[in-house]
Parts: structure tokens; sequence; C-alpha cells
């Protein structure tokens, strides 16, 4: 949970397959799909408030389709059942089993946020701007693949992008951009803000960037790490 410093609060969905047994304290899993959804809150010592688990799930020995679980109590189908468990902990297991996964995001930064990611690029949110990140792999825990592209939208007065060395980046900087997406064969597409009625030429400087940004995630040593969770 890191990189939650960066936000204030947040929102994670996800949605997959998971195979039957134990998971944490008294919680298991009986096996097939599965949704989860929490909440945290972000700063300097970020903490998840709440998980709620919908699918077949079992808490001791009962079986039932939702489990509400904070720091405090565990609900099985509006019940409390069992011990509290460490809610960190919960979401970590219930990732490390998820296989075919969908997911859904939003993040809400603290005013101003600059965020930097690995050669040169670096991404600057705007006050008030709300981010949505989408997306859905397939393939087992530990192997996932995107198979749908991860599209990221920002509400409010979207954000900027820039590299310390690319021209063309540096030419877009006055341009609010609404979106990007990284695709399964590693393509990144930038998009411009809808009422910005853009010209010829600034469509294709946003061509241009997203063809840069492409090089970068395909062969970029640094990100090595994105490019495992591609279609190659």
């Amino acid at each position: 949970m890191r990189w939650a410093k960066r936000f204030r609060a947040g929102t994670v969905r996800l949605q997959g397959q998971v195979p039957e047994g134990e998971l944490l304290g008294p919680i298991a899993l009986g096996g097939g799909a599965l949704e989860m959804a929490f909440t945290f809150t972000g700063g300097e010592e970020p903490s998840i408030d709440a998980v709620a688990l919908v699918g077949a799930v079992i808490v001791d020995g009962r079986v039932g389709t939702a489990v509400d679980a904070d720091a405090c109590q565990v609900l099985l189908d509006g019940v409390q059942l069992g011990e509290p468990v460490r809610v960190d902990l919960l979401v970590a297991a219930v990732v490390e089993r998820l296989a075919e996964v969908a997911a859904w995001v939003e993040l809400v930064p603290e005013g101003e946020l600059l965020v930097k990611f690995q050669h040169g690029v670096q991404a600057v949110l705007n006050p008030r701007a709300v981010v949505t990140l989408t997306g859905a792999a397939t393939g087992p825990p530990g192997a996932l693949v995107l198979s749908q592209p991860v599209v990221m939208e920002v509400d409010g007065e979207g954000f900027k992008l820039s590299h310390q060395r690319f021209r063309r980046l540096a030419s877009l900087a006055s341009l609010r951009l609404e979106g990007a997406s990284l695709h399964p064969d590693g393509e990144v597409r930038l998009k411009g803000g809808a009422g910005l009625g853009l010209d010829r030429m600034v469509r294709g400087g946003l061509e241009k960037a997203s063809e840069r940004l492409s090089e970068l995630v395909r062969s970029s040593p640094r990100f090595a790490r994105v490019r495992s969770f591609l279609k190659t």
C-alpha cells in the first residue's frame, strides 16, 4: 500500500476466480467467482478501512454469500461471526489467490499531485481531480496478462504529462489531458480534453507522444515489470 500515500482516499473493486480453501483466520473460500471491494485512507500511514467479499464464502464453518469485515468485526450475510481479522492481510490473501481478474479503482489525490514514473516521465494531477482506473487480466495468480486495456480517466481539471528529454511532450505541457490507456501489446494512447477543439497539430502531437511512450514501455529496461503483464 505504499502507493496509497499519494492519495487521500480510494476504493478498489476486483472480480475474478478463486480456489476452494482456507483464506485467513475464520474465513475460507468456497471456490469459483468472487468479488472483493475495499476502501482505504491514504496519507503518511495508509490503512484499509473495510473489506467486502461476495461469492461462496465460509466463516467458522458456516457457508454464506457475503462477508463484510473491518477492524472490529466479521459479518457473514449480516450476522457477526468469528474473531476480527486484519483487513490488510485479508485483502493480500485474496489478491494472492485471484485469477482472471477485472479491476475498477477510484483514487482521490490530496491537492495537486506529481507522479513520477520511470525513465523521466511524469504526470501532474490537478487539484480536485478524481482518477479512475479500469482493466482486466487473464491467467492464474502470479502470471496475469492483460486481456483488456488499463484505462485511466481523470475528472475535474485533468492532468498534464511531460518527459525530461522528449520535446514533443514538453510542447503539450499546457494541454489538459483527460485520460490515457495501456494496451495488452504495450501501446499507450493519450486522450486530450474533449472540450478543447483539438486542431490537427495538437492531435498530431498527442499521437507522436503516444508513440514515444509506447516505445518506452516496450523497450526500456525500467519498464520490465510492466512488460511482464503484456502480451509478447
